[in-house]
């Protein structure tokens, strides 16, 4: 799973050439393994990442239309692993590229907006302000997110998704994570 890190140790670190094993012996059709491909590394303080319709490929399985986080003009799902540091600030600036949401009436706690997202983090000892889940970016709008990470900050795997309430699982269901 993609997941932002820092000071990872080495031996937790997948193998760039080998990549890792989806086992899949109870799907029909399929060996007992196919290799998933290993997520973009990006080790930059300041990135820009966005939100783009993609076709996604699950190893030699299906391929599906989604949401997908984009670095550098590549879209993939999960989206690019982020490599920061403990007391560094991390800036994000991070904009929506899908179309506009369907016309209708938005209802709290029902699905609503599919196309309105924001990055919310786990594991991230950061501002709340900051990691707030209530910002929205509507397509074709910007945000930036200035993480200041402390200086203490234990290293490990994190990730982050999208966590716009009412479309936040179906965007994470859909592979809107990183």
């Amino acid at each position: 799973m993609l997941v932002l890190l820092w000071a990872c140790p080495a031996q937790l670190a997948c193998d760039a050439t080998d990549g890792c094993l989806l086992l899949n012996s109870n799907v029909v059709g399929l060996g007992a393994a196919e290799t998933l491909t290993q997520p973009q590394e990006v080790s930059a303080s300041t990135i820009a990442l966005s939100v783009e319709f993609c076709t996604a490929s699950i190893a030699n399985f299906a391929a599906f239309t989604t949401r997908c986080y984009c670095y550098g003009g590549s879209c993939t799902v999960p989206g690019p692993t982020i490599v920061t540091s403990p007391g560094a600030t991390l800036t994000v600036t991070f904009t929506n590229s899908l179309g506009a949401n369907p016309a209708g009436t938005v209802t709290a706690n029902t699905m609503h907006s599919p196309n309105t997202v924001n990055l919310h983090t786990h594991g991230l000892h950061v501002d709340p302000a900051v990691d707030s889940i209530f910002v929205e970016v509507e397509p074709g709008e910007s945000h930036t997110y200035a993480y200041q990470l402390p200086s203490d900050h234990h290293p490990g795997f994190h990730w982050y998704h999208s966590h716009h309430h009412g479309s936040s699982t179906f965007q994470v269901m859909g592979g809107l994570v990183g």
